[in-house]
């Protein structure tokens, strides 16, 4: 999980770190409509924005966290599986 933030990081690095900074927080867990307030006053942002922006890099970080659980796993088929395992041991 630490190596996907991290490439998740290196990624958005090029331009949009203050934005990773701002919206990592909301990738693991829905946080309260006032964070999404104070987010967007933050990066110049409609809430809207921020909103849509949350949702652009929960998929993407779903997407690379999928990437390496199917690295880690005998098949394709036990994916899904050790994804939810992984995700309840970290909440």
């Amino acid at each position: 999980v630490d190596n996907v933030f991290r490439q998740l990081r290196t990624e958005m690095a090029g331009g949009n770190a203050e934005r990773y900074e701002a919206l990592s927080h909301f990738i693991l867990g829905e946080v309260g409509d006032t964070a999404y307030a104070e987010t967007a006053t933050t990066l110049g942002l409609s809430e809207s924005a921020v909103r849509s922006a949350v949702l652009r890099i929960r998929r993407r970080f779903r997407g690379l966290f999928r990437e390496a659980v199917r690295q880690t796993v005998g098949s394709t088929e036990d994916v899904d599986e050790e994804m939810r395992h992984l995700l309840i041991a970290i909440s």
